[in-house]
Formats: C-alpha cells, structure tokens, sequence
C-alpha cells in the first residue's frame, strides 16, 4: 500500500487568524462527541458505507460518483494538516475543552469526554483511516455503496463515524450535482440527435447560473464542480479554481475547457443605459423602446463588433425586441463576424421559448386557469407571444434545415443569432422546450439552458437518499474477537433506511450491471469495484477532470 501512496503537498494557510480557525475537532454533529466513550469496550474496527438509498428524480435510478477526491484533499489532507497535526495540541485542546464546557452546559460533561483521544491522534501523526470508493465518473445504481470508509488503527475505531457528518455534508451536493448536470446533457444529447443538431454543440448548451442561488461560495463551487463534468458553460468563475487545484484540470484547447461564458448584460445595465438614453433626448417615458434600441445597437456595432455577447431581453417587453430591434438591427447582426444571444428572464420558459396557444382567424389565443373558477378561460395574446422566441427569431434571421434521425426535418437558425433561457430551468422544462420546439419543427439546438438554483438549489441531501452508515464493527474481548453485523430496518420507515448488513462488496455482474453483495467474508470484501483512494492520511488514487468526463461518457473506461 505504501508503495502507491501519492505524497501532496498541502496548503498553509497564509495570513492565519487564529480566532477564526475552525479545529477538525469540531466538524462533526455534536451528539458524536462521546460516543468514542459509548462504544463497546473491546472495539477495535468500525466500517462505514455512503449510499444513495432513493431516487426522487423521474426517470433516474443512479448517481454520478464525483467528489470523493475534493472532500480527501481539501479537508482530510490540507485541513487536518493545517488545522491539527501542525499545530501545538496544547491549543487544540484547550480550544476543545473550552467548547465542549459551553456546548455541553457542563464542564464536568466536557472533561468527561476528554482530550486523550485528540492527544493520541495528534502524536501518532496521521488520519488512520482507508477509503475505497468507486471510480469518480461512474453511474453508480441506487441502493450500491459509492465509498466505504475504515479505521487503519485499532485506537481509533471512533473517527471512522466522527468524520461521517463532514464527508457526507462535503460529497452529497458534488454527486448530486454531477447527476442532476449529467440528466440535462442526456435530454440534450438525445434531442440533438433526433433533430439532427451539432452534437459537439451540447456541452455548451447547459449553463451554469446558479452561484447567487446557493447557500455561499462553497456551496457554489461545489457544485459548479459537478456542473463541470457534463458542461462547458458556467458563470461561477471560481469553480474553475477548484477544478484546478482538486481535479487537475487544464485547458489548452477547445476539447478541454474547464468553464467559459461570454460578455453578457444584466438587468441594471440595461436600465440605467436606456434611462440615461431618455434623459439625454428628453424623451416621455412611453417612447422607451426608442432608448432601449439605441442600447442595442450600441452594444451590438460599438462595444462587441465581434464575437458572442448575449443581451438580456426581457426588461420591459421581450416581444418588442423581436419584433421590432431584431427586424431593425437584421443587417447589422448579419454582417457581424459572431453571434447575438437574446436572453428572456422571466416568465414559463416553456410557453416564452416555444410560443403558446392557438390561432382562430387573425387572433390568437390560449387558456389560463383563473383562481376561484371551474375550468379554463380563453383568452387573446399577441401573434409573437403565439410563435415565441424561437420562431420569431427564425422569422427575422432565417437558417438552415438538417434531417434529424427519426427522418423529419428541422430548422435551426442563422449562426448569427441564438437564443438563452436565464431563469427557473429544471429537468421538465429542459425536455419540455425541446419537444415543444421538434413538434413546430425547430432543432433543440437552437437555445441554451440557464441552469439555475432552480435546479441546483433545490436539492437536499434526500433527493438521492444518500447516508453515511456503519455496516460492519470488530470488538476483541477476553481474546475473542467479535464480528458485529450493523444494521438497521425501522418498521416505521417505506424501507429507504433499510440498511446493508456486515461487510460488503460492490462488483459488476456478467452484463456489466454494478450490485452490491453485503455479509461477505474479508476476503470477498477486499476485492471489487471498491478500491482505496485514501490510506493514513495520503491520496492513493488520482483523476483529473478529463478523465472524469470521459468516464462518464464511457462507463466501461477504467481510470485506474
């Protein structure tokens, strides 16, 4: 094992201010700072699985394995290094004693709990701990265990589930989003395909928007990291850093871009621009879209003559701008060397994207659902809320038209001009559109997601059921030695938390479907698809982000 390890160098913290440091000691739920003390004496070896025990994404039955390496480097390597073995145990201890005595309400409670195990764990030097996970980049089925996680040291059973709540807080959200990303780019993929679309097209067509969304920038690192092994596009530009630092990723070329967006405007921009517009001509505030042209236009001849700048659309009337700017702007946008993104915001995307209602005659129409009232309305809308982005679009630019797989054919518009959806884009939507736009006979490579908190931020860590759960424990007493099956099976529970028993085994049968064997010997256990990635404080197995993007596209690609 020694012979593999991969010696890192960790992080020092620069610029330490001490009061802010959080100790390792503390990162865990506060109800396990004694159960070192409620374990049978006698313990010895205690092992822990993360499972993903439900699915409450239609249609998906699987998670993306990502992760596991972020949480070893960043915490169990640089953290523990930093903010443990390399300082003084004199104040990591005292720092602890001082907690536990307000947290517990006790100081008898808190010098019950102790520090000798922190003592220990400080002189022997290192995390005594193995993790055997998956391949990063596998689809791993529901209810198969994604890593295990072992005390190396007999002493120190306790850490095996100390560290449970940090690793499972710090790896759940990168495999969710790495899923929840990898859903998206297969009803891309799949639609590209049938309306005969660029396929080379659809890792740009996911865009990450989601940073504002989440709960800090951690959490929105995390997951644009997991963003990042189906998509190119993304606008939280510091999770190209971490991609860098945890997954060595690199870019030299177009096949690997680690993220990318492009210029684009937001809502102030485009109000205080056109709002200076109308102050300077003295223009009533009916006569807006005036101003607002001349803020189109300016950005489109003077600011990006060239290249892609996507321009929010939606700041007052979105069918205005395509009826209107877009017919106004045809020639100046044509002879551009680039492309002109309009980006609607608010609204169904669905109905904005795709058009809604009907025709009779020369009106249009749809029903809406009144509140309070049996049935539907009919209602009049607009020949452009009819049509829709899209349509309207093609309208203006024209394009050109590709036989798709099923043998119909469809049109995609000018290369000139595109079209982005900024705002509450889920899995449904996403398909929605694309269905929505085969059926009017438009290619679902026209557009591109904005993959917002509408996705990302509403998740828990219930929406794959994952749980970090002992399985097997040793206990030797009196010179015999205990093999303890741990497991669980609450009457009151649907059977999610049904849990595995004893030792386990994860493999693949004979088409290449991964499953999980529990109540295996040792030697059964040893083997596997399991296989270590941590041991005593050193990264055993390494994988940057191409070869993560890869295993996903390939699931039979073995990384190691």
């Amino acid at each position: 094992m020694q012979n593999n390890l991969l010696h890192l160098q960790p992080v020092i913290r620069r610029n330490r201010i001490k009061d802010l440091v959080i100790y390792p000691t503390m990162l865990s739920d506060g109800y396990k700072m004694d159960h070192r003390r409620q374990y049978i004496k006698g313990t010895r070896y205690v092992t822990a699985n993360m499972t993903p025990r439900k699915s409450r994404v239609k249609g998906c039955e699987h998670v993306i394995v990502f992760g596991v390496q972020y949480y070893i480097i960043s915490t169990l390597i640089e953290r523990w290094t930093n903010d443990f073995f390399a300082l003084p145990v004199e104040e990591i201890t005292a720092d602890y004693v001082a907690e536990m005595t307000e947290y517990t309400l006790s100081k008898e409670a808190a010098l019950a709990i102790g520090t000798d195990h922190w003592r220990a764990l400080h002189q022997l030097g290192y995390l005594p701990l193995e993790i055997r996970a998956l391949e990063e980049g596998t689809r791993c089925p529901i209810k198969v265990p994604v890593y295990m996680v072992k005390n190396t040291h007999p002493d120190f059973y306790w850490l095996t589930n100390f560290i449970e709540t940090d690793m499972s807080a710090e790896t759940w959200g990168t495999m969710t989003s790495a899923t929840l990303a990898n859903q998206y780019r297969e009803i891309f993929e799949r639609w590209a395909i049938k309306t005969g679309g660029d396929v080379n097209f659809v890792p740009f067509q996911g865009h990450n928007f989601s940073y504002r969304g989440m709960l800090g920038r951690e959490a929105a690192a995390i997951v644009d990291m997991g963003h990042c092994t189906s998509f190119f596009g993304s606008d939280t530009v510091h999770g190209r850093k971490y991609l860098k630092h945890y997954y060595d990723a690199t870019q030299t070329g177009f096949n690997d871009i680690i993220s990318c967006s492009v210029f684009a405007t937001e809502h102030a921009v485009m109000c205080t621009s056109t709002g200076f517009y109308i102050k300077k001509n003295n223009l009533d505030w009916e006569r807006y879209g005036e101003a607002e042209f001349e803020v189109f236009k300016r950005l489109i001849t003077e600011l990006y003559p060239n290249g892609i700048v996507s321009i929010v659309s939606d700041t007052w009337d979105l069918w205005k701008v395509l009826v209107e700017y877009m017919v106004q702007l045809k020639d100046v946008i044509m002879a551009r060397n680039g492309k002109v993104v309009i980006r609607p915001d608010s609204g169904n995307p669905t109905d904005i994207m795709c058009g809604v209602g009907f025709q009779e005659g020369d009106k249009y129409y749809k029903f809406v659902r009144i509140n309070q009232i049996p049935g539907e309305m009919k209602v009049e809308i607009s020949r452009a809320e009819h049509k829709g982005v899209i349509e309207l679009l093609w309208d203006v630019f024209g394009g050109t038209t590709n036989v798709g797989a099923d043998g119909n054919t469809y049109k995609f518009l000018d290369q000139h001009i595109g079209a982005i959806y900024g705002d509450s884009i889920n899995l449904d939507r996403a398909e929605a559109i694309c269905q929505r736009l085969a059926d009017k006979g438009f290619g679902s490579t026209n557009w591109l997601a904005g993959i917002g908190s509408y996705t990302y931020q509403y998740v828990t860590r219930d929406t794959f059921g994952f749980a970090q759960k002992a399985t097997f424990a040793e206990i030797e007493i009196d010179d015999f030695l205990y093999g303890i099956e741990v497991f669980k099976d609450p009457k009151t529970d649907d059977g999610t938390k049904k849990s595995a028993r004893g030792r386990l085994r994860v493999d693949k049968d004979e088409n290449g479907v991964i499953f999980l064997k529990d109540q295996c010997t040792a030697e059964e256990e040893a083997g596997g698809l399991l296989t270590t990635v941590f041991y005593n404080s050193n990264l055993t197995r390494r994988v940057n982000l191409q070869q993560v993007r890869e295993k996903i596209k390939n699931p039979e690609l073995m990384l190691a």
